[in-house]
């Protein structure tokens, strides 16, 4: 996005003296700043994309179960992207793929979980239990109480 616009929105944000919802800024600073065509062009493929998202949370088959998956994925840029393939369409590397970034998914957040129930011990001598087993998820030193 462009700085100078960016400058203008802050500058514009700066002279609101009074509680606003988010509605009433953005207000102010449509009316005080304009849209940029490059703005106005980004927000249109913003509210696109948030429909194409809901849109594949509603394909389901018989059962319930989705029609679309999605995994994080690194571009050739380097950054981070999330990439959707209908399942069937999936061949056994799309299913690899698949299963080893939930994996990946899951064992982060079970560190997570483990991590703040070692905070919780070291703050407040709790001992939370964790609703799974650390063995074969987290290796021994995260998987040491604090």
């Amino acid at each position: 996005m462009d700085q100078s616009f960016a400058k203008r929105v802050r500058q514009s944000l700066e002279s609101v003296d009074k509680w606003a919802t988010i509605d009433d800024l953005v207000d102010h600073v449509v009316a005080s700043v304009g849209i940029p065509d490059e703005v106005s062009q980004h927000a249109v493929r913003d509210s696109v994309a948030r429909t194409v998202r809901q849109q594949i949370k509603t394909f389901k088959d018989a059962d319930g179960l989705a029609q679309f998956e999605s995994i994080e994925v690194e571009s050739p840029d380097g950054t981070t992207v999330r990439v959707y393939k209908q399942l069937s369409l999936f061949n056994k590397d799309d299913y690899r793929l698949s299963i080893h970034w939930y994996s990946e998914r899951g064992r982060y957040y079970c560190r997570k979980a483990n991590t703040l129930a070692k905070r919780c011990n070291k703050e407040h001598r709790t001992q939370m239990p964790l609703p799974f087993p650390t063995f074969g998820i987290l290796t021994d030193e995260e998987a040491a109480v604090a």
